[in-house]
């Protein structure tokens, strides 16, 4: 065999050079900007300065996983957070009702010393997520039965030590093993197929359906009837006044960014097969709306869709200030950021990516999608 001389190998070495400092050149662009995801705390120096509580992600998951203790203290601390801001800064902040914020703290001491519940123990069927969010932070885990197909994946959300007590999941694999678990109560979505319907009456099991949620106040009302039902009021009740104590804390921190003057414009774009912009409709168009945001939102308010698609020449043209982007697969998404380097967003660093499954999760973790909302702006008034 004729040995290989390296002058003639020289022409493949050029060729395989030449190919890689192309596709470095090529791809090069998409790593000059590095986005961050807005599940970080930000170093927040305005709010900071003024020592008022620190605001964490962990903390708020925690509370709203059912930590009653940990609920009381925060509605205390907010509450006086809301005056020193008022001292310091001579706005007015916002505050819950007297009325609800003694309540708060009367339910607490009364969780801390009822009784023992007695020894005959409701179990609980919560077909739909929100359900058993509900029911997760509410009950405990002995007295629910089963859990929605998907939800243990939730892990941000519903940690696998508490998850993995409940050894079933509510598929159609293990409806046997379901009969035998013997569930009182089930909690049911409005649109149940009525054969699921009719085997669950079959077996004796009592049926609540749960309205679908397309306002906070249903998300209110939702609470309400299964506090009721699972015989778990003064929880319940101590739950939705966390839910808005946080959603008013939030307000608070955001009216100090100063948002109109440092990021007059805002885009929050869904990201499925095409990008698109919430409507008024939707839970994550309110939050948007309560917090005053302009631009985009004023083009969609108006309209009967869930969404409104949005294409690159007019994603341009808006030049938004910072973008916001809630998808489920936000590694993927990171990747595709070029698509946005024209615009000012880009430029400065301000593109903020955010959980979808949270976003659109009509449940207490409403707070969790307003608190990642504030903190992609706060990331990006404050970087």
């Amino acid at each position: 065999m004729r040995k290989l001389k390296w002058k003639n190998l020289f022409p493949y070495i050029a060729a395989t050079l030449f190919i890689a400092c192309w596709w470095v050149l090529a791809f090069s662009h998409t790593d000059s900007v590095t986005p961050v995801t807005a599940l970080r705390t930000p170093q927040n120096p305005e709010t900071k300065n003024l020592g008022i509580t620190p605001l964490h992600r962990d903390t708020l998951r925690k509370a709203l996983a059912g930590n009653f203790t940990l609920m009381a203290k925060l509605i205390a601390d907010w509450d006086v957070d809301a005056q020193l801001l008022e001292k310091q800064t001579e706005t007015v902040f916002k505050r819950l009702p007297n009325a609800a914020y003694v309540n708060s703290q009367l339910l607490v001491r009364q969780l801390s010393t009822q009784s023992l519940p007695p020894k005959t123990i409701v179990r609980f069927l919560p077909q739909t997520y929100v359900a058993a969010s509900f029911l997760l932070a509410l009950t405990t885990p002995d007295q629910i039965v089963a859990l929605p197909e998907g939800l243990r994946k939730q892990v941000h959300l519903f940690p696998k030590e508490q998850t993995n007590t409940i050894l079933l999941d509510i598929d159609r694999y293990q409806g046997e093993k379901l009969f035998i678990a013997h569930p009182d109560i089930a909690f049911v979505s409005h649109y149940s197929h009525p054969a699921t319907l009719e085997a669950l009456r079959n077996q004796g099991i009592e049926i609540h359906s749960l309205p679908s949620i397309s306002q906070l106040s249903d998300i209110y009302d939702t609470l309400k009837q299964i506090g009721v039902v699972s015989n778990r009021q003064a929880e319940a009740e101590l739950l939705a006044i966390f839910i808005e104590a946080a959603l008013l804390c939030i307000d608070n921190r955001l009216t100090t960014l100063n948002l109109n003057d440092h990021l007059p414009h805002i885009l929050f774009l869904n990201c499925h097969h095409r990008y698109s912009t919430p409507t008024e409709k939707t839970l994550t168009g309110q939050l948007l709306n309560r917090m005053g945001l302009t631009g985009t939102m004023q083009r969609s308010s108006s309209s009967q869709e869930w969404t409104i698609p949005i294409e690159q020449e007019e994603l341009i043209q808006l030049n938004p200030h910072c973008i916001i982007i809630s998808t489920q697969n936000i590694e993927g998404k990171i990747r595709e950021i070029s698509t946005f380097r024209h615009t000012k967003a880009y430029q400065q660093q301000n593109i903020f990516f955010v959980d979808e499954n949270v976003q659109d999760f009509g449940s207490q973790h409403i707070v969790l999608a307003y608190y990642d909302l504030y903190n992609a702006l706060a990331s990006a008034r404050f970087p």
